[in-house]
């Protein structure tokens, strides 16, 4: 029986993307990067990588595309055949979602 931690997990990336508009947020951003010393770009920021069981691939997949408006977050799913992927086609993808098994 579901427990709504999908779409708990769902709310969390959407509401964790960089978004220039929300003040609070990025200053609560910029403070952590300060503390951690990251030199990077906020810009940079934005992928999510999901691991899960292989059968629960497809409804990560599902549950993103039901419970979030159409185009609002591009997801990769790596598993499989699909695995050929290089690093720049898979960062440009909001949300990766890939199995244990990788190999």
């Amino acid at each position: 029986m579901g427990m709504g931690k999908t779409i708990q997990g769902i709310a969390l990336i959407l509401a964790n993307r960089p978004d220039s508009s929300n003040k609070e947020q990025m200053k609560l951003w910029q403070q952590s990067d300060d503390a951690h010393e990251w030199k990077g770009k906020l810009s940079e920021r934005g992928n999510t990588l999901i691991i899960v069981p292989t059968v629960a691939i497809r409804q990560w997949q599902m549950e993103i595309a039901r419970f979030t408006k159409e185009g609002s977050l591009k997801v990769k799913v790596y598993h499989g055949a699909d695995r050929t992927a290089s690093i720049e086609d898979i960062l440009s993808y909001d949300v990766i979602i890939t199995s244990y098994k990788v190999c």
